[in-house]
């Protein structure tokens, strides 16, 4: 088996086109050490312009193709390693315009460069900058931006929000 660095870089070259032909773009791939175990993690996302979201079915789909190719490629050794194909998450850090673009009217946390902090609705994305609140800002400018998971109360049949 190649080294890690070396062997991630032939699964990007092995995976991207037929996870893209799946309708699905190919985020991230690691492969760690815990322990023992070896994992190779493969982070799948749709894209913004689907209009659905990735699904159980679509995760088996992806895994089963991925795996056939791994199975037939003299890259990946004898060795055994655990092969895991998953979504990014909602706590991934926005770092690509296509990751804003995905979460118009969200709440977000943005950490600047400069140290400041904001946090509002992202109200439009663009290849360059994003719009927070009616208000502009280079992606160069952030440092850091995440997602606020938001709760929202569930009312009852007779209209009571459970308060």
């Amino acid at each position: 088996m190649l080294n890690p660095g070396k062997l991630i870089e032939v699964c990007w070259k092995l995976f991207s086109e037929p996870v893209e032909k799946l309708g699905f773009i190919l985020e991230d791939i690691t492969f760690e050490n815990q322990g023992r175990e070896k994992f190779l993690t493969v982070y799948v996302d749709s894209s913004f312009e689907s209009q659905s979201s990735i699904n159980l079915d679509n995760i088996a789909e992806i895994s089963r193709t991925l795996s056939q190719i791994i199975d037939n490629d003299s890259n990946f050794g004898e060795q055994a390693f655990n092969f895991e194909v998953t979504t990014p998450g909602v706590d991934r850090p926005l770092a690509l315009p296509r990751h804003w673009k995905k979460n118009l009217g969200r709440l977000v946390n943005i950490t600047f460069q400069d140290g400041n902090r904001i946090k509002g609705r992202i109200n439009s994305a663009s290849d360059d900058e994003v719009v927070v609140e009616d208000k502009s800002y280079p992606y160069l400018q952030i440092k850091k931006a995440l997602i606020e998971i938001e709760f929202k109360a569930v009312k009852s049949k007779d209209g009571d929000n459970g308060n």
